[in-house]
């Protein structure tokens, strides 16, 4: 800071009209606390970066952080799926009816595994950025998609067995269940994840507003 400038500021602050030894513990307390406030707007504008996904100008923080819509957006329409089968049964969703129920079905079965693989990729790749990145929270990626795809492929177990079906290649099935539920794995790890960036956002602002 210049001489002419840091003259300035003293009169913006009323530390001139002060004297030399009052005027620069007044210096530094006004620092001080100009510090701490620079402190807590870069916390905030973090914390809204780690919610959101988005930089506090607009841009795009996805290759560490993924929107929350994204992340809930698989559950909530498997959700609204499990309510229109409850209501109509399975035929709503069989995609080898006539056309155009079979049609509607097979559009609705592929926006879902499309919705989901896109929020898996981005989760994984949140976490990964995140863990490369270093920081007090580092998720490991394959402990939320692995158990995510590992719990629809017990759901689907599951199922077999409270209907009493048995497939006639139980090995063949399993598989071809597992490599689709990869994809689908945000259905149930997305909201885990959100969840657990919530409580580590909320955690970071309770230390913040303690110090």
């Amino acid at each position: 800071m210049s001489h002419r400038r840091h003259r300035q500021w003293e009169v913006e602050t009323g530390l001139h009209s002060l004297p030399d030894g009052e005027r620069a513990r007044n210096r530094f307390d006004t620092q001080e606390s100009s510090g701490r406030r620079r402190s807590r707007c870069v916390s905030s504008a973090q914390n809204r970066t780690l919610e959101t996904g988005h930089t506090a100008d607009g841009g795009d923080a996805s290759t560490a952080q993924v929107p929350s819509s994204v992340l809930l957006a698989p559950a909530l329409l498997s959700v609204g799926y499990l309510g229109v089968y409850a209501a109509v049964g399975p035929a709503a969703f069989d995609t080898g009816r006539p056309h155009p129920a079979g049609a509607l079905a097979l559009v609705a079965l592929g926006v879902l595994l499309h919705l989901a693989g896109y929020a898996t990729a981005r989760l994984y790749t949140a976490a990964t950025a995140r863990v490369e990145r270093g920081g007090d929270w580092r998720p490991n990626p394959w402990l939320y998609v692995g158990g995510g795809a590992l719990t629809l492929v017990c759901l689907r177990i599951v199922e077999l067995l409270v209907t009493g079906t048995t497939p006639s290649t139980p090995g063949v099935y399993l598989l071809g269940n597992a490599v689709v539920a990869l994809p689908l794995a945000s259905v149930v790890a997305g909201p885990v994840y959100w969840l657990h960036r919530r409580r580590r956002t909320s955690d970071s602002h309770r230390s913040q507003a303690s110090r």
